[in-house]
Parts: structure tokens; sequence; C-alpha cells
């Protein structure tokens, strides 16, 4: 799982995502997102907030 994050998921640095977080921080953001995954997860479990939840789970299944 945790090599399946690092090579297919994780496509910004670290340093891009301290930037990221950073700014949000200094604009008072309520949600930080960093990355195209957080921001698919976050509309997801938005327009199906159960359903989200089952779906995460079932996939973290098959991936693990």
């Amino acid at each position: 799982m945790v090599n399946l994050f690092n090579n297919k998921l994780a496509r910004i640095t670290a340093d891009k995502a301290a930037d990221i977080v950073v700014k949000g921080i200094q604009k008072n953001k309520r949600r930080i997102l960093v990355g195209l995954d957080a921001f698919i997860l976050d509309w997801m479990h938005r327009l199906f907030p159960v359903s989200s939840v089952r779906l995460l789970g079932l996939i973290t299944k098959k991936l693990g």
C-alpha cells in the first residue's frame, strides 16, 4: 500500500506540499487539499458522504 501511494498517487514533492499547507494556513482556509487525489476524495465525500466511505473501504481491502 505504501509503495502504491509513493509511486502512483504522490506526484507532488514534499516542499511543494509544505508550501501549499503554509499558504493555506496563512489564508485561514478551512480545507487545505494537496494533490489531485485529495481533491477527488474531497468531492467524492461531499457528493456521496456515506457511499464514499464504503467505497474507500472496498478499495483499500482490494489493494491491501
